[in-house]
């Protein structure tokens, strides 16, 4: 095959501070977690019935 750039032995590793790391590591965000509401309440409580009088 006729490649423009010169013949490599590997392919070109992805941009990153170590890419022989088989995982990155972030220390931001060690676990992607998804947004959950308010540790006290895990389930959001239904709103409490409106009694609303008929005149």
């Amino acid at each position: 095959m006729n490649t423009p750039l010169e013949p490599s032995p590997v392919p070109a590793p992805p941009p990153g501070p170590n890419p022989s790391d088989p995982k990155p590591i972030q220390p931001t965000e060690p676990t992607p977690q998804p947004p959950m509401p308010e540790p006290t309440d895990p389930t959001p409580a239904p709103p409490p019935p409106v009694v609303v009088p008929v005149a």
